[in-house]
C-alpha cells in the first residue's frame, strides 16, 4: 500500500470532545465540558498545575434545550448544571452536595449565576414556549418566567450586580440566525441586593431589532451601560455595542471575516471581554479558516492574535482588568492537529504561549502520517465561487473519491482536524467537503442563496465539486460517492435521484426522505425551517412535493447504505426505513442500518465503529472495486 491508514480505534470512534471552556472567576482554573462513548462530565483544569478532575458526572449534564449545550456556569463554589431529567441543579465544591433548582419541565440551559451567586438565570423550555427564567441557587425559591420572549431564548448574560438581564429571542417561523432579536429585561432592584426573588420584580423589558437581521450572543460591558452581541446587519456577522440609555447601536470593528455562527446551540460565544472592557477579542471565520483577534472597543482597531488552530469551535476569557492580564482559552484544531483545548495569558501589547490544558484522542499520533487538506474553490453553474475543503489521497493521483455533505444545512465545514476525512483518505480516497451555496463563514449573501432552492443548488454544487476534482485529474467519473448526514444527508438522497447515472454509492446517515413527513415528525426548535429553504405552505406544496427524494427513490440506480437512530427526534427513524423500502420496491440496492440506541446523531463508541466499518466496507465494494468489473 502507498498510503497509511489510521487505526480507527486510536483516531475516530474513541475521539471525545471539548466543549464550553469557562474560567473560574478567581483565574485559578479552567472548566469545560467532556463527552466519549455517550457520556458527558464537568472537568476542571487547575492552571498552576495542570491538574485535572472530574466536578460532576451525575447528575448527567445534557443541554435540554433545541440541540443542546450551555451545560454549566461556576461561581466561586456552586456549579449550576443543567441536567438530562429537564431541571437545574446546584453543587457545592468541593464537597459535592447538591440541590434541585425547580420541578422537572421539558428542558434547561445556558444557566447564568449571579455575581452574589445566590441567584440565577437560565433558558427553559415548557408546553411549547421557550424563555428565561429567574431562580435561586439554593433551590428554596422555585423559578420564576421573565416575560419578553417570542417563543425561543438563548444564551443569557447578566448585567454587574444583576440589574438586569439581557438574552436573544426568536419567533418560532424562523431560524434565529434569519432573524432575532434582543432583550433586556431591567429587575426592579439588582439581584446584589434581593434576599427573595419577589424584590426583583417586576421587570420592564426593552426590545432591539432590526428586520431580517441575526443579533446574537449578547455580553455585558463591565460598566453596565452598554451590551455588546453580534450583528450581520453589514451583510457580515460582527462585533456591535449597544448604549442601553439611548438604545443606539454600532459596529464596533470589520475583522474581515464572520465572528460567530449559526446558533444550533447555546453558548457557541465567539467573543469575550479583557483589559476592563477596553478590549474585545473575537474569534473571525472566513473560507474554514479561524483567526483570533483582539479589538480595541472605542477605536476600533483589529490586531491578529497568532494561534496554531485553524479551527476554534469554543471560546473564553477572563478580564485581567486594565493593564492586567486577560487569560483566553480556545477548543480547536489544526489539519494536522486533533482538537484540543489550550488557554494563553493576553497583556496589552503582546500575547504569551498557547498551553495545552486537555486532549481529544486516546493516544499520540503522528502529524506526518496525515494526509494533505487545502481549501478549493470552483464555479456553480450560476457563476458564483463555490469552496470546500479538500483531503488528498495519499500517495494517488486518480482515486475513488467522496464528497461529503455538511449538516445544518446553515453551517460550513471548517480547515481544522476532521478524523472521518483522514480516516478515508489514509486508505486512499479522495475527500470533498463540500460548502455549498447556503454555507457560512462567506457572509449573509452567500448564506442566504439557498433560501428557496434547497435540494437544488446544494444538489448543484455537490456535483460540481465532484466535476471539479476529475478537472484537476485527482479522480474519475463513476469512482465517486457521496456521503451525508441530517440535512446533508437529504442533498446526498436528492443527488442520488436527480444525478442518478453520476453518483457510483451514496452513504446516507439520519437523512430526510420525506420533506413533510420530516416537518411534521420533528422537534420544535426546526419545525418551520424547511418554508425557509424550501418555501412557505401552502403555497409551494408542488415544491414540497417534488423535492422529496422519498418520491422519485425509483430513478435511484447506485447503490446506498443508510444509517438512522431508533431515537431520533430530529428526523423520524422512519424517514430511512421508508427510502430503503421504496428503492428496494423498484430493484435497486438499498441497506439500511438503525441503532436503537441513538438518537440525532451517534455518540455511542461501538456504534460508531460499526458504522465506520461499514461504511469503509460498503464504499470499497462499490466504489473501488467497480473500476475492475
Amino acid at each position: 500500500m502507498d498510503h497509511a491508514p489510521i487505526l480507527p480505534a486510536h483516531r475516530v470512534y474513541l475521539q471525545r470532545s471539548l466543549s464550553e471552556p469557562a474560567f473560574a472567576q478567581d483565574g485559578t482554573s479552567l472548566l469545560f465540558a467532556a463527552s466519549g462513548d455517550g457520556k458527558t462530565s464537568v472537568e476542571r483544569v487547575l492552571l498552576a498545575t495542570g491538574l485535572r478532575e472530574t466536578l460532576c458526572v451525575e447528575p448527567s449534564p445534557c443541554g435540554g434545550v433545541g440541540y443542546g449545550g450551555g451545560l454549566f456556569c461556576l461561581r466561586g463554589d456552586r456549579l449550576v448544571v443543567a441536567t438530562r431529567e429537564g431541571r437545574l441543579a446546584c453543587v457545592e465544591l468541593p464537597g459535592g452536595r447538591g440541590v434541585q433548582i425547580g420541578p422537572a419541565i421539558d428542558g434547561v440551559g445556558a444557566p447564568v449565576v449571579s455575581e452574589c451567586g445566590r441567584w440565577e438565570v437560565h433558558v427553559a423550555e415548557y408546553g411549547g414556549e421557550g424563555f428565561i427564567a429567574l431562580g435561586s441557587t439554593d433551590g428554596r425559591q422555585w423559578p420564576v418566567r421573565l416575560d419578553g420572549s417570542l417563543g425561543f431564548a438563548g444564551d443569557p448574560c447578566l448585567g454587574p450586580r444583576g440589574a438586569w438581564c439581557a438574552w436573544q429571542t426568536w419567533s418560532g417561523r424562523v431560524m434565529p440566525w434569519d432573524e432575532s432579536e434582543l432583550r433586556i429585561a431591567r429587575f426592579a432592584r439588582p439581584l446584589a441586593d434581593c434576599n427573595a426573588l419577589h424584590e426583583a420584580l417586576p421587570v420592564s423589558v426593552t426590545a432591539f431589532a432590526r428586520p431580517g437581521v441575526h443579533l446574537a450572543f449578547p455580553m455585558a460591558h463591565p460598566d453596565g451601560c452598554r451590551l455588546i452581541f453580534t450583528s450581520d446587519e453589514s451583510g457580515w456577522r460582527a462585533p456591535w455595542e449597544l448604549d442601553l440609555q439611548a438604545m443606539r447601536a454600532r459596529q464596533i470593528a470589520d475583522t474581515a471575516g464572520e465572528v460567530g455562527s449559526p446558533n444550533w446551540v447555546q453558548r457557541m460565544t465567539p467573543m469575550g471581554i479583557g483589559q476592563g472592557g477596553r478590549r474585545l477579542y473575537v474569534v473571525s471565520r472566513l473560507d474554514g479558516l479561524a483567526r483570533l483577534m483582539s479589538i480595541e472597543v472605542d477605536t476600533g482597531t483589529v490586531r491578529r492574535i497568532d494561534s496554531v488552530l485553524t479551527s476554534i469551535q469554543g471560546f473564553a476569557c477572563l478580564d485581567g482588568g486594565v493593564g492586567g492580564l486577560d487569560r483566553i482559552a480556545c477548543v480547536g484544531s489544526s489539519p494536522c492537529t486533533p482538537p484540543v483545548l489550550v488557554s494563553r495569558e493576553v497583556g496589552p501589547s503582546e500575547a504569551g504561549p498557547e498551553i495545552v490544558r486537555a486532549t481529544t484522542e486516546p493516544g499520540p499520533w503522528d502529524p506526518a502520517a496525515l494526509c494533505a487538506v487545502e481549501v478549493i474553490t470552483w464555479r456553480a453553474r450560476d457563476e458564483t465561487e463555490v469552496w470546500g475543503i479538500w483531503t488528498r489521497a495519499r500517495g494517488r493521483a486518480a482515486a475513488p473519491a467522496i464528497v461529503m455533505v455538511h449538516g445544518g444545512p446553515t453551517s460550513a465545514s471548517e480547515l481544522g482536524y476532521e478524523a472521518t476525512a483522514q480516516y478515508f483518505a489514509t486508505r486512499g480516497w479522495h475527500v470533498l467537503s463540500v460548502n455549498h451555496r447556503g454555507s457560512t463563514q462567506r457572509g449573509r449573501a452567500y448564506q442566504d442563496m439557498l433560501n428557496g432552492h434547497w435540494g437544488v443548488v446544494d444538489v448543484e454544487d455537490a456535483r460540481s465539486g465532484a466535476e471539479a476534482l476529475i478537472e484537476r485529474g485527482a479522480t474519475e467519473r463513476g469512482r465517486i460517492a457521496i456521503l451525508g448526514g441530517s440535512a446533508g444527508g437529504y442533498t446526498a438522497l436528492r443527488a442520488l435521484t436527480v444525478d442518478a447515472d453520476f453518483w457510483a454509492a451514496g452513504v446516507v446517515s439520519y437523512g430526510i426522505g420525506d420533506l413533510y413527513e420530516a416537518m411534521l415528525g420533528s422537534h420544535r426548535f426546526e419545525r418551520h425551517y424547511q418554508e425557509t429553504l424550501v418555501g412557505p405552505l401552502p403555497e409551494a406544496a408542488r415544491l414540497w412535493r417534488e423535492r422529496s427524494p422519498l418520491r422519485d427513490a425509483r430513478e435511484v440506480k447506485a447503490p446506498v447504505l443508510l444509517f438512522h437512530g431508533e431515537q431520533d427526534r430530529a428526523v423520524p427513524c422512519a424517514q430511512s426505513a421508508a427510502f430503503e423500502q421504496a428503492v428496494k420496491a423498484h430493484g435497486g440496492h438499498a441497506e439500511l442500518v438503525v441503532y436503537a440506541d441513538e438518537g440525532h446523531g451517534f455518540r455511542r463508541e461501538a456504534n460508531r465503529r460499526d458504522y465506520l466499518q461499514r461504511t469503509l466496507a460498503f464504499l470499497e465494494k462499490h466504489v473501488r472495486d467497480r473500476q475492475g468489473r
